[in-house]
């Protein structure tokens, strides 16, 4: 009887814990929509803050587009303003192609990127190793792309 009593209580404890959630998820996608860096940022690395867990996200591939989508439109919007670390979220995702299709030219042109914003931050064999797994026409690509978002960005 005193286990299912203590069952019971923290049960009941949690009965608001979905609702919460709920209006933790609309919060955040609230605050990314109006613009805020740490919002944007937060939402384009926490699918699970706006979808739900892996379960919800194999029963709505609908929602887990959306949310692809909106997450890069961030990264991208705040890189073109010269945020370093969405600069970095996106050359990790074309490199990782969880986000976006793998894109080696423009994860490379996005380490680049962050190279020429704020130079020194990426280590010289990082960049240089990512170099070399390119072709001299792709890299000349990802050369021209990084050039231009730093152009678009930064200068």
């Amino acid at each position: 009887v005193g286990l299912m009593k203590g069952i019971d209580e923290r049960l009941k404890n949690c009965e608001g814990a979905a609702s919460y959630s709920s209006l933790q998820k609309r919060w955040l996608e609230q605050a990314a929509e109006s613009g805020l860096l740490e919002a944007q940022l937060m939402y384009a690395t926490s699918p699970e803050s706006v979808i739900g867990d892996p379960s919800e996200m194999l029963r709505d591939p609908a929602a887990v587009q959306r949310y692809k989508t909106k997450a890069v439109g961030y990264l991208s919007k705040q890189a073109g303003l010269g945020n370093i670390d969405a600069m970095q979220m996106l050359a990790e995702s074309y490199n990782n192609g969880v986000l976006v299709k793998r894109d080696p030219i423009r994860s490379y042109a996005y380490y680049r990127l962050v190279d020429l914003a704020k130079p020194g931050l990426m280590p010289g064999k990082f960049l240089s190793g990512r170099a070399a797994r390119l072709n001299a026409g792709d890299l000349g690509q990802a050369e021209h792309l990084a050039q231009d978002l730093y152009g678009r960005c930064c200068k």
